[in-house]
């Protein structure tokens, strides 16, 4: 067969015709660069839109043409007109570019295209030459074959967007990257390329059809970039998969990236595969073959080409379109929240918190899984940066009835693993709890961890048994554990003459117990916060406490002296606490803890900030007047200086302060 080559000299045309001359067509290459001397090889150099080549072509008798090149709906019509009738093949390489969104994946070939509407952009005009080619092959049957190409990679690319890929993460930086972990890298094996054209010349059914041509196995960018890290002797890639839209409003370019990001799917290859017999090559095999010359000696990857750059003068514009992206990617990164060292408290306070966003896994789902994962987010929302808690079985089915949460799936090189609670051999509700710090998966978690034990609680009976365990996690559900709990929290704190503040700052409790009062789900859990803070502050044994809003106390004895407990005040952000004669406030949203003076605790405890003057101060204490000034001077200053952000309005000028929710 004799076949033409339009665009033959380059990237793709060059390995093509030496292929189809190999398998014994006569080829003729047209390019604009003079090609080696090859046997069946015959070439003409010129441009394909002049008069005189038309001409020339006008009359060769060819049998099929590939036109690797036509890029302007013109040029299509200019082949049709002089080849319609003449040949029995014309095989356009086309692009999966010329999709137009929204895409439904998998994506096959009757999906809506940019064909007649969309900007002159190079889908859009690609889509235009594929419409020209499908409306002659209806008119006059012109043998019209269109071939839909992903991104092309494979060993000589000139614009490798795997050896950018390579020479980036030899650096050891963090990379950004748009969904990395659900974003499809759809891209094809030059040697699959050049094989799908030889098989469309063969093929009798494939005349008037559109195929696709891309990887059978079409990796996330995660997992492709976790497989480029091999071959630059890295164990991982810390990437940071944002989203795109937050990415453009930073500045960033959708075309900045190697890879248009936001596939989040894979081609539909099944008519190619049946028509055409084609079958990809696995890109991690394509990646071999892709460095497969490459140096041995590592270093010699910084003198890799930038990203992309074909001639001399792209590259030049090219690497400094490369560096002010790079420059961008530093500062983004500089700019994002990170990830810190998490101990068993704050991994703790983040479960039982709802902490936005904050993901779980069951040990089985983590272990067992190779690269991708299913977890839970809580909240229903994913944080910059994927922190990951494992929990045993029974804790996940337990937290499944108190929180909302959503499954999703989330590659494991993308994900911070921050710790570990797994059940203990031979013990029903006791548990082994580790902090992964630094936080990284080696296959044994335990290794350099000595384990803190949690106990799980439940109140089902008045009197649970605590044992001797750090940390216990407490579930309660019903409304009579509800009750039991209360019972017992108020019998905790009454007990004088010592009170165990290092037991009640060990627990964590989760419930969906709803206050009768105020709809809203009870906020005992800060009950347990406060003891944490007041243990922290010194006082893990106390001889009296005393929990109040303002003048009234939270934990009460009512005349038959039996417990009762009040929770509609824990709605309220500001608590006074009085632990054996020192005096605090107590943020319960901020679970700060702030000592205060005595003088200013009586007035907290019975005016707002308003009402309070010397003059008050000096009837209310008996004080002279200087000395009563002096006072409310310093209740003044402290108060704006210091608790004004306990508070939900601000001090105006004129000192008057105005809230919707004063202290009563």
């Amino acid at each position: 067969m004799h076949v033409l080559i339009i665009g033959g000299t380059g990237f793709i045309g060059n390995r093509l015709a030496q292929r189809l001359a190999t398998e014994g067509h006569h080829v003729t290459v047209l390019g604009t660069e003079p090609l080696d001397d090859k046997p069946n090889l015959h070439q003409i150099i010129g441009d394909r839109s002049s008069l005189a080549i038309l001409e020339t072509l006008k009359v060769m008798v060819v049998d099929a043409v590939i036109d690797l090149i036509a890029y302007h709906p013109s040029q299509v019509e200019e082949m049709i007109a002089v080849f319609d009738g003449r040949i029995s093949k014309y095989i356009l390489l086309s692009t999966i570019a010329v999709y137009a969104p929204p895409f439904s994946f998998p994506l096959k070939e009757s999906g809506h295209t940019y064909a007649g509407d969309g900007p002159d952009s190079y889908g859009a005009l690609k889509a235009r030459c594929e419409s020209i080619l499908n409306e002659a092959f209806s008119k006059s049957a012109f043998p019209s074959v269109i071939l839909r190409s992903a991104p092309i990679m494979g060993p000589g690319d000139p614009v490798s967007r795997e050896l950018y890929f390579l020479k980036r993460i030899q650096t050891g930086e963090p990379m950004i990257y748009p969904w990395a972990e659900r974003s499809h890298v759809l891209n094809i094996f030059i040697g699959d390329l050049v094989t799908a054209f030889s098989l469309a010349l063969k093929s009798g059914k494939a005349t008037g059809n559109t195929y696709h041509l891309s990887f059978g196995d079409s990796p996330t960018m995660t997992e492709y970039l976790q497989a480029i890290a091999g071959f630059a002797g890295k164990q991982s890639v810390p990437i940071a998969a944002l989203p795109l839209t937050d990415l453009m409003a930073l500045g960033f370019s959708v075309y900045a990236f190697p890879y248009f990001p936001g596939a989040e799917g894979k081609l539909d290859l099944s008519n190619a595969s049946a028509d055409l017999g084609f079958r990809p090559t696995p890109f991690k095999e394509a990646l071999q073959a892709t460095f497969a010359d490459l140096p041995a000696e590592r270093t010699a990857l910084t003198k890799l080409p930038s990203w992309p750059g074909r001639n001399a003068t792209q590259t030049r514009l090219c690497g400094t379109h490369e560096f002010l992206h790079e420059a961008l990617e530093r500062q983004t990164l500089e700019a994002l929240p990170k990830a810190q060292p998490s101990n068993i408290d704050q991994l703790l306070g983040k479960l039982i918190n709802e902490h936005h966003g904050f993901h779980l896994s069951t040990i089985q789902n983590w272990t067992t899984g190779d690269e991708v994962y299913e977890e839970m987010v809580l909240n229903g929302a994913a944080p910059q940066v994927a922190e990951v808690l494992l929990v045993a079985d029974e804790i996940a089915e337990k937290i499944k009835e108190f929180r909302s949460f959503d499954i999703r799936y989330l590659e494991k090189a993308s994900a911070l693993l921050t710790g570990v609670i797994e059940k203990r051999p031979n013990h029903h509700w006791l548990f082994d709890c580790y902090v992964v710090n630094p936080p990284a998966y080696t296959g044994d978690y335990t290794a350099d961890n000595r384990p803190l034990s949690l106990q799980l609680v439940d109140f089902c009976e008045p009197e649970p048994n605590f044992g001797s365990a750090d940390r216990f996690l407490i579930f309660c559900a019903a409304e009579t554990s509800y009750h039991h709990l209360c019972k017992w929290l108020l019998n905790q704190i009454s007990d004088f003459p010592k009170i165990n503040l290092r037991l009640l700052g060990s627990c964590y409790l989760m419930t969906n117990q709803v206050d009768n009062k105020t709809g809203h789900v009870v906020h005992l859990p800060y009950v347990f916060d406060l003891a944490r803070a007041l243990t922290k502050a010194g006082h893990a044994a106390c001889n009296k406490l005393t929990i109040g809003n303002a003048n009234d106390i939270l934990f009460t004895q009512n005349k038959t002296e039996q417990p009762q407990i009040s929770c509609d005040h824990f709605i309220t952000d500001l608590l006074k606490i009085t632990i054996d004669g020192e005096y605090y406030l107590f943020d319960i949203t901020q679970k700060k803890l702030l000592a205060i003076s005595k003088i200013l605790a009586y007035l907290v405890d019975y005016f707002t900030p308003t009402e309070i003057n010397a003059a008050m101060i000096g009837a209310i204490f008996g004080f002279p007047e200087h000395k009563a000034a002096e006072i409310a001077g310093f209740y003044d200053e402290y108060f704006k200086n210091e608790l004004k952000s306990y508070y939900k309005e601000a001090v105006t000028n004129d000192n008057q302060y105005i809230t919707s929710q004063k202290l009563n």
